[in-house]
């Protein structure tokens, strides 16, 4: 590989990483929280799994299970997000008020 042409590679990749930062640093709440002493018990795999509650196939087929399904999941996923989403609007404090009623 010539030197011009991975001189090119390199700042392209520079380029598209520099990008990602600026659009999905928010959801690495690297400026709102300090780093913790202590282990982290929700993560990134936690909120993948609990992202499965708008998964219609998973609903309970029961009504009366279905009132209560998803309020854990969408109390912890509204708590990972709460950055983004008051950033786009969101009244985060009313999620649970407007889902569960």
């Amino acid at each position: 590989m010539t030197g011009s042409l991975q001189s090119e590679i390199e700042t392209a990749v520079n380029l598209s990483t520099k990008g990602l930062r600026e659009r999905f640093d928010i959801l690495l709440h690297e400026t709102e929280h300090p780093p913790s002493n202590k282990a982290p018990t929700y993560g990134p795999g936690e909120v993948v799994r609990d992202l499965l509650v708008f998964n219609v196939d998973a609903w309970p087929t029961r009504s009366s299970d279905l009132m209560e399904y998803g309020r854990e999941e969408v109390q912890r996923l509204s708590n990972w997000f709460t950055v983004a989403l008051e950033r786009a609007g969101c009244n985060t404090k009313n999620i649970n008020k407007q889902c569960f009623l």
